[in-house]
């Protein structure tokens, strides 16, 4: 559900810190239309005024996708991958390239050591790429 709240506000949405945008009934993502049911909307909706109402924290996700997105949307397209797929790394680790999870999923798109060896990433006691948005970004196309 986080997702789609993150996803919401970074499609553009723009709101006052007055007011949060409402989420729609319907939504296109991904070249997909969906229609989100209205228990779902409530979920979302808190999670957009959650973000709304804390300004400072809103504004370090807006300057963190402003620096990473052109370098995620550069590997997605030269791997074919749709550009809307880059809002999942904003619920993953909120674009933090040291995020570590309880699980210990690690770095901007939290790949577990196995995954990310198995993706092509270098996970040793010298480098983790996962915490490399380029290396961690083309795993995740």
């Amino acid at each position: 559900m986080r997702f789609f709240a993150v996803a919401l506000i970074f499609f553009g949405v723009t709101a006052s810190y007055a007011q949060a945008p409402v989420v729609p009934h319907k939504m296109h993502f991904a070249d997909m239309t969906l229609a989100i049911r209205d228990e779902a909307r409530r979920e979302i909706q808190k999670d957009v005024d959650a973000l709304v109402r804390n300004p400072k924290y809103f504004d370090q996700k807006v300057e963190r996708a402003k620096r990473y997105f052109p370098i995620i949307n550069q590997i997605f397209a030269e791997e074919n991958v749709p550009e809307d797929l880059k809002y999942l790394v904003l619920q993953e680790s909120s674009l933090v390239a040291d995020a570590v999870s309880v699980s210990n999923a690690v770095g901007f798109w939290q790949f577990k050591d196995f995954t990310a060896i198995s993706m092509g990433l270098r996970v040793d006691s010298h480098i983790d790429e996962r915490m490399n948005i380029f290396s961690a970004s083309r795993g995740a196309a």
